[in-house]
C-alpha cells in the first residue's frame, strides 16, 4: 500500500511551519534553531526550512525600522490578511494557521485558552 503524500496545507505541516515562524520571529525564543522536519519528504523539508529561514532572517532585520518592537505588533504584521500569494490569493492562515492575539500577554505567553 502506498503512503499518501502530504501537502503543504496538511495540518501537521502547517503547525510545524507556524511554530518555526512563531518562535523564530513573532515570539523570538533564545537559541532558536530551525527544525529539519516539517512533516514532508526530505527534499520538501529542506526547501521549507530554507524559505522560512530566509523569511525569519529578513523579518528580524526589519523589525526596528518597521516599528515591530512588541510581540503583538510582530503577530499583527505576520497575520496581515491583505498579504496574499500572487496566483491563488492565499493568505497566512492557509499556510501557518491563525493565533488569536487576545490569548497572549505582552510577551507572547498564553494567558487564556478561551
Amino acid at each position: 500500500m502506498a503512503t499518501a503524500t502530504k501537502s503543504i496545507y496538511d495540518t501537521v505541516v502547517r503547525e510545524n511551519m507556524g511554530n518555526a515562524i512563531f518562535f523564530g520571529f513573532i515570539k523570538v525564543e533564545p537559541g532558536f534553531v530551525m527544525p529539519d522536519d516539517y512533516g514532508m519528504p526530505d527534499e520538501a523539508n529542506q526547501a521549507i526550512k530554507a524559505a522560512l529561514g530566509t523569511y525569519i532572517e529578513g523579518a528580524r532585520a526589519l523589525t526596528t525600522a518597521a516599528g515591530l518592537d512588541t510581540f503583538h505588533k510582530r503577530l499583527a504584521a505576520f497575520q496581515n490578511s491583505a498579504v496574499r500569494t500572487a496566483e491563488q490569493k492565499n493568505d497566512f492562515d492557509e499556510f501557518f494557521g491563525w493565533s488569536n492575539p487576545e490569548l497572549f500577554d505582552e510577551t507572547g505567553n498564553v494567558t487564556s485558552l478561551w
